[in-house]
């Protein structure tokens, strides 16, 4: 696929979304912004599957909501997810706290945890994710979308809200706008000196 302009979001196509995520209380969980947007390749697994699903055939400038489930976001609530650690196993100089992610080790497996409880001697961690279990309300508007470039189809990510090679081209554009306005500039101040010089 070219890098024109899409109207319809499908596989290989970057998009560019402003979302915002919130639970069944209201309470906000995550966004993107306009000025800091959410930018991915569609159908190449760089968002969970549940954003990807939602915002499947949505078409530019559409703004929607949709349900979604935090399973799709997170995966599943997991039962006797808790474990203990000794509050000494976290450094001095980041102490727990609730709500905080970190990383756990057991045998060859590195897999993310986050703190539940911190008591004097002991800190609670769950093996699931705070969205696990929820229901999640999702608000988004599909602010650009683009065919791929071979590179980022090549990688699986993309470049940005431009692809590389069209920043190049608008650098270059802006370039080539400067040099024509400088050389009009120095033409215009060729063709007073040269009215100043018949006049005297």
């Amino acid at each position: 696929m070219t890098r024109e302009a899409a109207s319809r979001v499908e596989s290989d196509r970057v998009v560019v979304v402003e979302f915002t995520l919130t639970d069944d209380e209201g309470a906000e969980l995550d966004s993107a912004t306009p000025n800091e947007p959410l930018v991915y390749l569609h159908g190449r697994g760089g968002i969970p599957a549940a954003l990807e699903e939602a915002l499947e055939g949505r078409e530019l400038s559409e703004r929607f909501e949709s349900e979604l489930s935090a399973d799709g976001l997170v995966g599943p609530k997991l039962d006797d997810s808790s474990r203990a650690l000794p509050i000494d196993a976290f450094p001095v100089d980041a102490p727990p706290r609730v709500g905080m992610q970190i990383e756990v080790e057991e045998g060859d497996e590195v897999f993310p945890v986050w703190v539940i409880a911190v008591g004097e001697h002991l800190v609670t961690v769950s093996l699931n994710h705070p969205w696990a279990g929820r229901s999640v309300k999702l608000v988004a508007e599909v602010l650009k979308i683009r065919g791929a470039t071979k590179g980022e189809l090549e990688r699986g990510t993309p470049d940005g809200v431009e692809s590389e090679s069209e920043s190049e081209a608008e650098s270059e554009s802006e370039s080539e706008s400067e040099s024509e306005a400088e050389s009009e500039s120095e033409a215009e101040s060729e063709a007073e000196a040269s009215g100043d010089d018949k006049a005297e």
